[in-house]
C-alpha cells in the first residue's frame, strides 16, 4: 500500500543473498511480468505444468498421484514428498533418494523425469507404473508363473542391482512391494522403486543402521553386526524365492518368528513347489539366501551364474 493505493509486488530472488521486490501498480501489470520472469528464468511450478489426477498410493517418503503433462498430454506419476522438518534423519533419507533418483539411469530403475519444490513440497515427476508391484502381478497369477517369465524378470532386478552396486549405492528396501510393473500384460517390464532408505557406501565400507523390511532383512540386520551390499543380494534372493516358488522363504504375522527362522532354520527348497525347479536356479537361491554374509553371493556372481545366463 502506497499512499493509500494498492500495489501488487513480485519477490525476486537471486543466488546467494540478492532479493528485491518489485511493485505494480496493477494486477494486470503484474501477471504479464510473472509470466516475463518465468520465461526468463525457466522455473515453473509443478501445477503451470502438469494436471493432478486421481491417488496412486503411498511410499514411504509420500503420496503418489498419476499426473499429464499440459502441453503434450503425456502420462506419468508425481510423488508428493513432503519437505522433512521433523529429525535430521527424515531430511537425510530425503536427500538420498532425490540424489539417487538423479544419478540413476537404468532400464529398470524408476525414472525421475521433472522435479519442483516449494517451501513445503518437493514434486517428482517419474514413470506412470499401471501394473502395479510384484505382489499384485503374481496375486493376479495365483502366485505361480512359470520359471522362464521368472528367469526373465530376474535377470531384469539383477542387472539393475548391478548398476546400483557399481556406483556403491546400496537399496536396503528391495521387496516384491517395491517392484512396480510398467502394465498389466505378462511380458511388463520391472521398475525398482523407493529410494528413500537406499545409500551410498564407501568400498570397504559398513553400515550399522538397522532398516529394511523384516521378511527381507538378512541375518547381519537382526544381529545388528555391520554390513554392506550383501543385504540387497538377500533382499532380492527372496523376492526370485517368491517369483520361481511362490511365497517368501521366511515368513509370518509375527515379525520376531520371521527373525528368528532367518537367524536358525535351513532354506527349504526340497517341497513340492520346488520339484520342477531347474538346479541351477536353485543353486542360485541357496548362494543368494547364504546367512554367512561373507559366503553370500556378490551381484557379479549372480548376474554370471548359470540360471541367469540361461
Amino acid at each position: 500500500m502506497e499512499g493509500g493505493k494498492a500495489l501488487y509486488p513480485i519477490l525476486v530472488s537471486l543466488p546467494p543473498r540478492y532479493s528485491r521486490t518489485i511493485y505494480f501498480e496493477t494486477l494486470e501489470n503484474q501477471e504479464k511480468w510473472l509470466v516475463i520472469l518465468k520465461q526468463i528464468s525457466q522455473t515453473f511450478n509443478f501445477d503451470d505444468v502438469y494436471d493432478s489426477k486421481e491417488k496412486l498410493g503411498e511410499g514411504s517418503m509420500g503420496s503418489v498421484y498419476e499426473c499429464v503433462h499440459k502441453k503434450t498430454g503425456f502420462k506419468f506419476a508425481v510423488k508428493h514428498m513432503k519437505k522433512a522438518k521433523k529429525n535430521e534423519q527424515e531430511v537425510l533419507y530425503q536427500r538420498r533418494e532425490l540424489e539417487t533418483m538423479k544419478m540413476c539411469q537404468h532400464p529398470n530403475l524408476i525414472r525421475m523425469f521433472d522435479i519442483f519444490e516449494t517451501n513445503s513440497y518437493y514434486y517428482i515427476v517419474i514413470e506412470l507404473c499401471i501394473g502395479g508391484d510384484f505382489y499384485d502381478y503374481l496375486g493376479d497369477r495365483n502366485f505361480r508363473i512359470t520359471e522362464s517369465r521368472a528367469l526373465e524378470l530376474a535377470k531384469q532386478l539383477a542387472g539393475a542391482v548391478f548398476y546400483l552396486h557399481s556406483y556403491n549405492i546400496i537399496h536396503r528396501d528391495l521387496k516384491l512391494e517395491n517392484v512396480m510393473m510398467l502394465d498389466r500384460s505378462d511380458i511388463a517390464v520391472p521398475k525398482i522403486v523407493d529410494f528413500g532408505l537406499a545409500t551410498i557406501l564407501a568400498p570397504e565400507q559398513g553400515a550399522k543402521e538397522s532398516v529394511g523390511t523384516v521378511a527381507y532383512a538378512p541375518p547381519e540386520i537382526f544381529k545388528g553386526d555391520s554390513y554392506d551390499k550383501g543385504v540387497d543380494i538377500w533382499s532380492l534372493g527372496t523376492i526370485f524365492f517368491g517369483l520361481i516358488g511362490g511365497y517368501l522363504p521366511y515368513d509370518d504375522e509375527d515379525k520376531s518368528k520371521i527373525m528368528n527362522k532367518v537367524l536358525t532354520e535351513d532354506l527349504d527348497l526340497e517341497n513340492v513347489r520346488w520339484k520342477p525347479v531347474t538346479e541351477q536356479a536353485k543353486k542360485m537361491i541357496r548362494g543368494m539366501l547364504e546367512k554367512d554374509k561373507n559366503l553370500r553371493w556378490k551381484i557379479e556372481q549372480v548376474v554370471s551364474c548359470d540360471w541367469i545366463k540361461m
